[in-house]
């Protein structure tokens, strides 16, 4: 779901992505966490993220997976780095498709 004019509310704000990579039947590969600055929405482009350190992670263009973040402190574990009060938060599960035989 993708409407430009809900995602340009999203522009500047701070959010926290939770990411979980697991293989095609379920089994956890990793999990990671982002946390950063909407910067960019569209439909072709998907939600941008700026990271502190500049660099930009691309989110589905999916509005429905962005929620009010409760106030208070996130630790994002891979940095260390401490963020409080964002704005939103958000995750994801990225699932590998299944071998190929061949």
């Amino acid at each position: 779901m993708f409407s430009q004019v809900a995602a340009n509310y999203l522009i500047g704000k701070r959010v926290i992505v939770g990411l979980t990579r697991q293989t095609h039947d379920g089994r956890l590969i990793r999990q990671e966490q982002y946390q950063g600055r909407i910067v960019r929405a569209s439909l072709a482009e998907g939600i941008v993220l700026q990271a502190p350190s500049g660099d930009e992670l691309k989110l589905p263009p999916d509005l429905r997976a962005f929620f009010g973040a409760r106030a208070g402190q996130y630790r994002v574990k891979s940095s260390g780095d401490v963020v409080i009060d964002p704005d939103l938060e958000t995750k994801w599960t990225h699932t590998l498709p299944p071998p190929t035989e061949g």
